[in-house]
């Protein structure tokens, strides 16, 4: 991860190392897996979608069309909280790769406080006239 005038870079390395870490305290559980309790790994479009993805072949969980009851739910930030509330307020177990402390919801797990840069993802394209990739 790097930083910019404007913005936070994390890096395809970055996002893989993170994924192995959300894998591993997915399934340190003390008796059981906590992986285990779910049905399958529910992605929030479009960034959710990525690391649910990932975590599907970590974990070997299904991917999910839609969030069940018992699945987890993962996204790549929780900036405001109005996207991830409705999940939580279900009682789903959340995860997610930013979290802005200012958020009205937390997330279960979360790797990184989101600073006050936007933040460019390794499978978001940069905009014409961005400095975002300028090192």
């Amino acid at each position: 991860m790097y930083e910019t005038e404007k913005w936070l870079v994390y890096e395809q390395q970055d996002f893989e190392a993170d994924v192995e870490d959300l894998a591993k305290r997915l399934s340190n559980g003390a008796q059981m897996p906590l992986f285990k309790r779910f049905d399958g790994i529910y992605g929030i479009p479009a960034g959710g979608n990525v690391l649910a993805t990932y975590l599907h072949y970590r974990l070997k969980l299904p991917l999910l069309a839609a969030p069940t009851r018992n699945s987890l739910v993962v996204d790549d930030i929780v900036d405001s909280g109005k996207t991830i509330a409705h999940y939580i307020e279900k009682g789903n177990f959340c995860v997610a790769l930013f979290y802005n402390r200012q958020s009205s919801w937390e997330p279960n797990i979360w790797l990184h406080e989101k600073i006050d840069k936007w933040i460019h993802f390794p499978w978001e394209a940069p905009e014409d006239g961005d400095d975002r990739l300028a090192r």
